[in-house]
Protein backbone atom coordinates (compact mmCIF):
# COMPACT_ATOMS: atom_id res chain seq x y z
CA UNK A 1 0.00 0.00 0.00
CA UNK A 2 1.26 3.50 -0.86
CA UNK A 3 2.18 5.50 2.24
CA UNK A 4 0.04 8.55 2.96
CA UNK A 5 3.11 10.79 3.25
CA UNK A 6 4.24 9.69 -0.22
CA UNK A 7 0.79 10.48 -1.62
CA UNK A 8 0.95 13.97 -0.12
CA UNK A 9 4.43 14.52 -1.56
CA UNK A 10 3.41 13.33 -5.02
CA UNK A 11 0.28 15.52 -5.05
CA UNK A 12 2.19 18.54 -3.72
CA UNK A 13 4.95 18.07 -6.31
CA UNK A 14 2.43 17.74 -9.11
CA UNK A 15 0.50 20.85 -8.05
CA UNK A 16 3.67 22.89 -7.62
CA UNK A 17 4.85 21.84 -11.08
CA UNK A 18 1.46 22.83 -12.53
CA UNK A 19 1.73 26.27 -10.92
CA UNK A 20 5.10 26.91 -12.57
CA UNK A 21 4.03 25.56 -15.96
CA UNK A 22 0.75 27.53 -15.96
CA UNK A 23 2.67 30.60 -14.81
CA UNK A 24 4.69 30.35 -18.00
CA UNK A 25 1.76 29.33 -20.21
CA UNK A 26 -0.73 32.13 -19.59
CA UNK A 27 1.69 35.02 -20.30
CA UNK A 28 2.24 33.38 -23.69
CA UNK A 29 5.72 31.94 -23.18
CA UNK A 30 4.60 28.70 -24.84
CA UNK A 31 2.91 30.45 -27.78
CA UNK A 32 4.63 29.54 -31.04
CA UNK A 33 4.97 31.71 -34.12
CA UNK A 34 3.17 30.38 -37.18
CA UNK A 35 5.55 29.61 -40.04
CA UNK A 36 5.79 27.64 -43.26
CA UNK A 37 6.35 23.91 -43.27
CA UNK A 38 10.04 22.98 -43.09
CA UNK A 39 11.76 21.61 -46.22
CA UNK A 40 12.37 18.30 -44.46
CA UNK A 41 11.98 14.73 -45.67
CA UNK A 42 11.58 11.53 -43.72
CA UNK A 43 14.50 10.19 -45.74
CA UNK A 44 16.63 12.78 -43.93
CA UNK A 45 15.48 11.22 -40.64
CA UNK A 46 16.38 7.73 -41.85
CA UNK A 47 19.84 8.90 -42.90
CA UNK A 48 20.38 10.72 -39.61
CA UNK A 49 19.43 7.73 -37.47
CA UNK A 50 21.43 5.40 -39.71
CA UNK A 51 24.52 7.48 -38.91
CA UNK A 52 23.58 7.65 -35.22
CA UNK A 53 22.75 3.95 -34.75
CA UNK A 54 24.88 2.36 -37.45
CA UNK A 55 28.17 2.69 -35.60
CA UNK A 56 27.09 1.02 -32.31
CA UNK A 57 25.15 -1.68 -34.18
CA UNK A 58 27.59 -2.61 -36.95
CA UNK A 59 31.02 -1.33 -35.94
CA UNK A 60 31.14 -1.46 -32.12
CA UNK A 61 30.69 -5.27 -31.87
CA UNK A 62 33.92 -5.71 -33.86
CA UNK A 63 35.86 -4.07 -31.02
CA UNK A 64 33.97 -5.64 -28.12
CA UNK A 65 36.68 -8.27 -27.33
CA UNK A 66 39.22 -5.46 -26.88
CA UNK A 67 36.80 -3.65 -24.58
CA UNK A 68 36.60 -6.64 -22.25
CA UNK A 69 40.36 -6.73 -21.84
CA UNK A 70 42.63 -4.40 -19.89
CA UNK A 71 42.29 -2.41 -16.69
CA UNK A 72 39.32 -0.30 -15.58
CA UNK A 73 41.03 2.89 -16.79
CA UNK A 74 41.70 1.23 -20.16
CA UNK A 75 38.00 0.42 -20.48
CA UNK A 76 37.01 4.00 -19.61
CA UNK A 77 39.47 5.29 -22.23
CA UNK A 78 38.01 2.84 -24.73
CA UNK A 79 34.44 4.03 -24.01
CA UNK A 80 35.51 7.68 -24.29
CA UNK A 81 37.23 7.16 -27.63
CA UNK A 82 34.27 5.17 -28.96
CA UNK A 83 31.87 7.95 -27.94
CA UNK A 84 34.14 10.59 -29.45
CA UNK A 85 34.34 8.73 -32.76
CA UNK A 86 30.65 7.78 -32.76
CA UNK A 87 29.25 11.24 -32.00
CA UNK A 88 31.91 13.08 -33.99
CA UNK A 89 31.37 11.05 -37.16
CA UNK A 90 27.58 11.20 -36.74
CA UNK A 91 27.65 14.99 -36.54
CA UNK A 92 30.10 15.38 -39.44
CA UNK A 93 28.36 12.93 -41.77
CA UNK A 94 24.90 14.35 -41.02
CA UNK A 95 26.02 17.92 -41.63
CA UNK A 96 27.78 16.94 -44.86
CA UNK A 97 24.78 14.94 -46.05
CA UNK A 98 22.39 17.84 -45.44
CA UNK A 99 24.75 20.38 -47.01
CA UNK A 100 25.02 18.29 -50.18
CA UNK A 101 21.50 16.87 -50.51
CA UNK A 102 19.22 19.29 -48.63
CA UNK A 103 21.07 22.54 -47.98
CA UNK A 104 17.81 24.47 -47.70
CA UNK A 105 16.75 22.26 -44.79
CA UNK A 106 20.12 22.63 -43.08
CA UNK A 107 19.80 26.43 -43.16
CA UNK A 108 16.21 26.16 -41.94
CA UNK A 109 16.87 23.89 -38.98
CA UNK A 110 19.94 25.79 -37.78
CA UNK A 111 18.43 29.24 -37.31
CA UNK A 112 15.29 31.03 -38.51
CA UNK A 113 14.89 33.64 -35.79
CA UNK A 114 16.25 37.17 -36.07
CA UNK A 115 17.86 37.30 -32.60
CA UNK A 116 21.62 37.37 -32.22
CA UNK A 117 23.44 34.09 -31.69
CA UNK A 118 24.61 35.13 -28.23
CA UNK A 119 21.04 35.88 -27.18
CA UNK A 120 19.93 32.39 -28.25
CA UNK A 121 22.75 30.91 -26.19
CA UNK A 122 21.88 33.10 -23.21
CA UNK A 123 18.19 32.18 -23.33
CA UNK A 124 19.08 28.48 -23.31
CA UNK A 125 21.19 28.97 -20.19
CA UNK A 126 18.51 31.12 -18.53
CA UNK A 127 15.81 28.49 -19.08
CA UNK A 128 17.83 25.79 -17.31
CA UNK A 129 16.70 26.59 -13.71
CA UNK A 130 13.00 26.27 -14.61
CA UNK A 131 13.52 23.15 -16.74
CA UNK A 132 15.68 21.53 -14.05
CA UNK A 133 13.20 22.40 -11.30
CA UNK A 134 10.20 20.92 -13.12
CA UNK A 135 12.22 17.87 -14.14
CA UNK A 136 13.46 17.36 -10.57
CA UNK A 137 9.92 17.63 -9.20
CA UNK A 138 8.74 15.00 -11.64
CA UNK A 139 11.70 12.74 -10.87
CA UNK A 140 11.11 13.03 -7.10
CA UNK A 141 7.43 12.27 -7.55
CA UNK A 142 8.15 9.13 -9.58
CA UNK A 143 10.87 8.00 -7.16
CA UNK A 144 8.48 8.32 -4.20
CA UNK A 145 5.92 6.21 -6.05
CA UNK A 146 8.52 3.57 -6.86
CA UNK A 147 9.68 3.47 -3.21
CA UNK A 148 6.08 3.00 -2.09
CA UNK A 149 5.01 0.43 -4.67
CA UNK A 150 8.19 -1.69 -4.81
CA UNK A 151 9.66 -2.55 -1.37
CA UNK A 152 13.44 -2.61 -1.42
CA UNK A 153 13.64 -0.42 -4.52
CA UNK A 154 17.09 1.12 -4.99
CA UNK A 155 17.87 4.11 -7.19
CA UNK A 156 20.20 3.31 -10.07
CA UNK A 157 22.34 6.09 -11.51
CA UNK A 158 22.03 6.94 -15.18
CA UNK A 159 24.81 5.28 -17.20
CA UNK A 160 26.55 8.55 -18.24
CA UNK A 161 26.81 9.56 -14.57
CA UNK A 162 28.38 6.19 -13.67
CA UNK A 163 30.76 6.61 -16.59
CA UNK A 164 31.81 10.07 -15.37
CA UNK A 165 32.23 8.80 -11.81
CA UNK A 166 34.64 6.12 -13.01
CA UNK A 167 36.47 8.57 -15.26
CA UNK A 168 37.33 10.71 -12.20
CA UNK A 169 40.15 8.29 -11.44
CA UNK A 170 42.17 9.93 -14.23
CA UNK A 171 42.18 13.71 -14.79
CA UNK A 172 42.86 13.51 -18.57
CA UNK A 173 40.14 10.88 -18.98
CA UNK A 174 37.68 12.95 -16.95
CA UNK A 175 38.34 16.04 -19.09
CA UNK A 176 37.76 13.97 -22.23
CA UNK A 177 34.58 12.38 -20.86
CA UNK A 178 33.30 15.73 -19.58
CA UNK A 179 33.91 17.45 -22.91
CA UNK A 180 31.98 14.75 -24.75
CA UNK A 181 29.08 14.87 -22.27
CA UNK A 182 28.88 18.66 -21.93
CA UNK A 183 29.43 19.78 -25.52
CA UNK A 184 29.66 17.11 -28.21
CA UNK A 185 26.65 15.02 -27.14
CA UNK A 186 24.27 18.02 -26.83
CA UNK A 187 25.31 19.32 -30.27
CA UNK A 188 24.84 16.01 -32.08
CA UNK A 189 21.65 15.02 -30.23
CA UNK A 190 20.00 18.40 -30.81
CA UNK A 191 20.99 18.34 -34.47
CA UNK A 192 19.42 14.90 -34.86
CA UNK A 193 16.37 15.06 -32.60
CA UNK A 194 15.22 18.69 -32.60
CA UNK A 195 16.83 19.67 -35.89
CA UNK A 196 16.05 16.72 -38.16
CA UNK A 197 13.39 14.57 -36.47
CA UNK A 198 11.19 17.28 -34.97
CA UNK A 199 11.21 19.31 -38.19
CA UNK A 200 10.41 16.26 -40.33
CA UNK A 201 7.45 15.43 -38.08
CA UNK A 202 6.40 19.07 -38.13
CA UNK A 203 6.14 18.99 -41.91
CA UNK A 204 3.36 16.40 -41.76
CA UNK A 205 1.85 16.82 -38.29
CA UNK A 206 1.00 19.68 -35.89
CA UNK A 207 3.99 21.16 -34.07
CA UNK A 208 2.69 20.10 -30.66
CA UNK A 209 2.58 16.50 -31.87
CA UNK A 210 6.10 16.78 -33.31
CA UNK A 211 7.47 18.15 -30.02
CA UNK A 212 5.88 15.41 -27.91
CA UNK A 213 6.84 12.51 -30.19
CA UNK A 214 10.40 13.77 -30.57
CA UNK A 215 10.69 14.13 -26.79
CA UNK A 216 9.39 10.58 -26.30
CA UNK A 217 11.87 9.11 -28.81
CA UNK A 218 14.73 11.14 -27.31
CA UNK A 219 13.89 9.87 -23.82
CA UNK A 220 13.52 6.26 -25.02
CA UNK A 221 17.07 6.34 -26.38
CA UNK A 222 18.28 6.82 -22.79
CA UNK A 223 16.76 3.54 -21.62
CA UNK A 224 19.29 0.99 -20.36
CA UNK A 225 18.56 -2.49 -18.93
CA UNK A 226 21.17 -1.96 -16.19
CA UNK A 227 19.14 0.98 -14.85
CA UNK A 228 16.36 -1.40 -13.80
CA UNK A 229 13.20 0.18 -12.39
CA UNK A 230 15.03 3.51 -12.32
CA UNK A 231 14.36 3.62 -16.07
CA UNK A 232 10.84 4.73 -15.15
CA UNK A 233 12.07 7.87 -13.40
CA UNK A 234 15.07 8.47 -15.69
CA UNK A 235 13.26 8.10 -19.01
CA UNK A 236 10.12 9.97 -17.91
CA UNK A 237 12.21 12.81 -16.41
CA UNK A 238 14.21 13.13 -19.62
CA UNK A 239 10.92 13.22 -21.53
CA UNK A 240 9.90 16.26 -19.45
CA UNK A 241 13.28 17.88 -20.10
CA UNK A 242 13.03 17.11 -23.83
CA UNK A 243 9.67 18.92 -23.94
CA UNK A 244 11.49 22.05 -22.79
CA UNK A 245 14.12 21.48 -25.49
CA UNK A 246 11.49 21.10 -28.18
CA UNK A 247 9.43 24.11 -27.10
CA UNK A 248 12.53 26.27 -26.73
CA UNK A 249 13.69 25.30 -30.22
CA UNK A 250 10.32 26.24 -31.72
CA UNK A 251 10.07 29.40 -29.63
CA UNK A 252 13.52 30.72 -30.49
CA UNK A 253 13.59 29.13 -33.96
CA UNK A 254 17.26 28.43 -33.35
CA UNK A 255 19.08 25.17 -32.74
CA UNK A 256 21.63 27.15 -30.71
CA UNK A 257 19.03 27.76 -28.01
CA UNK A 258 18.21 24.07 -27.46
CA UNK A 259 21.90 23.12 -27.72
CA UNK A 260 22.65 25.74 -25.06
CA UNK A 261 19.98 24.41 -22.69
CA UNK A 262 21.06 20.80 -23.27
CA UNK A 263 24.74 21.67 -22.79
CA UNK A 264 23.97 23.60 -19.60
CA UNK A 265 22.06 20.63 -18.20
CA UNK A 266 24.90 18.22 -19.00
CA UNK A 267 27.53 20.64 -17.68
CA UNK A 268 25.66 20.89 -14.38
CA UNK A 269 25.61 17.10 -14.22
CA UNK A 270 29.39 17.07 -14.69
CA UNK A 271 29.79 19.65 -11.92
CA UNK A 272 27.61 17.54 -9.65
CA UNK A 273 29.87 14.55 -10.26
CA UNK A 274 32.86 16.73 -9.29
CA UNK A 275 31.41 18.57 -6.30
CA UNK A 276 28.21 16.72 -5.36
CA UNK A 277 29.75 14.23 -2.99
CA UNK A 278 31.85 16.94 -1.33
CA UNK A 279 28.74 19.01 -0.69
CA UNK A 280 26.91 16.16 1.06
Amino acid sequence: MVAVSSVYFVVASFLLGCVFVLGAYFPGHFTLIEEEKPPARFFDVLVGFFFYMGFPIFVLPLFKPSFLMGSASDRILYISLIQLIHLGLTGIFLLLYLRVFNALFLDYLWKRGSAAYLKDLAVGIAIWPLAFFIMSLWNSMIEHLLYSIFPGYEIQQQLPVIYLEKAKESIPLFFLASGIAAFLAPFVEELLFRGVLQNALKRYFPRQFAIVVTAAIFAAFHYAPSQGLSNISIVSSLFVFALFLGILYEKRRSLLASISLHATFNTMSVLYVIYGEKAL
